[in-house]
């Protein structure tokens, strides 16, 4: 992994992750009946579609841009060929499960004005393709301005739902909140399920809901974040680093960081400084 790319992990007040991009293209008659597991955007670069959700029908024509998030369950069908660009990804901001935690965003946005930003996204994105551009920071960068782009036409958007938020976001919000707190702990799934009030089993399952991860997988998340700050900000030995992010020894933090970063802690802050 490229240095700026693993230091771009260690940033706590916004993290995207895109987990899949392509671009998608469907003849006429295309019909599915999806419930997403990601936020996702769809990028409509030719042609128009439908898509029925929540009892309603919401039209999709060229240059609109479609927000779901994960859990909605939706049916789209095209009657005509279409082609829109896909992205899969998570964006959390501060100590909030995600960024669009409690905020009724998802929906149909229609413009003109984001029509022609959404057609040059599109056209980018497939000059990159073309040039052989994966998942970098170039495509990070263009997939966040063009995504804060789209949300400045709130007022153009049409609504999935008229009311935001249940109460097992709130729950689910409590436990994130206290494993980024105590995250340097012996956190066990069973003390987390516990304090959801869930089975551990129905705990897994909703906690990869929300968050697109395992409760462990979290935890080496948080760990490796901090442990980028501590190596690039601080002049503590590996050793003092392990034992700060809960680690018995710095052979485990080692083995940890290498398996999540592809080199050792060594070898990173030696490059870096």
């Amino acid at each position: 992994m490229k240095q700026l790319d693993m230091l771009s992990h260690s940033f706590s007040n916004i993290s995207i992750t895109i987990r899949l991009h392509l671009m998608c293209k469907h003849e006429k008659g295309w019909n599915e009946s999806k419930t997403k597991v990601y936020h996702t955007l769809w990028c409509m670069q030719s042609g128009s579609l439908r898509i029925e959700m929540n009892d309603k029908v919401f039209e999709v024509k060229e240059g609109d841009v479609v927000l779901f998030y994960p859990g909605d369950t939706y049916r789209a069908y095209s009657s005509e060929d279409c082609a829109f660009l896909v992205y899969f990804f998570a964006l959390e901001t501060g100590n909030s499960l995600d960024f669009f935690k409690n905020l009724n965003w998802a929906g149909v946005y229609s413009d003109e004005k984001l029509a022609k930003k959404c057609r040059q996204h599109c056209e980018q994105y497939l000059e990159r393709l073309g040039a052989g551009v994966s998942v970098g920071l170039l495509l990070y960068s263009s997939f966040f301005a063009f995504l804060a782009e789209v949300l400045e036409f709130q007022e153009n958007c049409c609504h999935f739902y008229d009311v935001m938020a249940s109460a097992q976001d709130s729950v689910m919000q409590s436990v994130v909140d206290y494993m980024k707190e105590h995250y340097t702990a012996d956190l066990s799934v069973a003390e987390l399920a516990k304090l959801a009030d869930m089975s551990e089993k129905y705990f897994i399952r909703q906690f990869h809901f929300h968050m697109a991860v395992t409760p462990k997988q979290y935890l080496v998340e948080l760990r490796m974040k901090h442990a980028l700050e501590l190596l690039s900000g601080s002049k503590k030995s590996i050793a003092e680093i392990a034992e700060e992010l809960g680690y018995s020894d710095q052979y485990c933090f080692s083995k940890a960081f290498r398996k999540y970063y592809g080199e050792a802690p060594s070898v990173f802050r030696k490059n870096i400084m």
